[in-house]
């Protein structure tokens, strides 16, 4: 069953806007400086492009790790 926005009380309606804005702005924020992200990289901390794959890739590798583990931890 879906629910629609008009359905919902006031305060979670209040809610669900918060909601909308923060992931609206988090993920704004992330796709501006996240293409730019290699290149202060390199030129601020002088990485080479493999120790720049590096940070990229451990990104990666701790949200593969970690979204299960914070996943079971907010379901309790």
């Amino acid at each position: 069953m879906v629910m629609k926005f008009s359905e919902l009380a006031p305060r979670e309606r209040h809610n669900f806007v918060y909601f909308l804005l923060f992931f609206f702005f988090y993920y704004f924020i992330m796709s501006a400086y996240f293409p730019f992200f290699p290149v202060w990289l390199a030129d601020v901390n002088h990485l080479t492009k493999t120790e720049t794959g590096i940070v990229f890739s451990s990104i990666s590798l701790f949200a593969i790790i970690f979204q299960p583990v914070f996943g079971l931890m907010s379901d309790k």
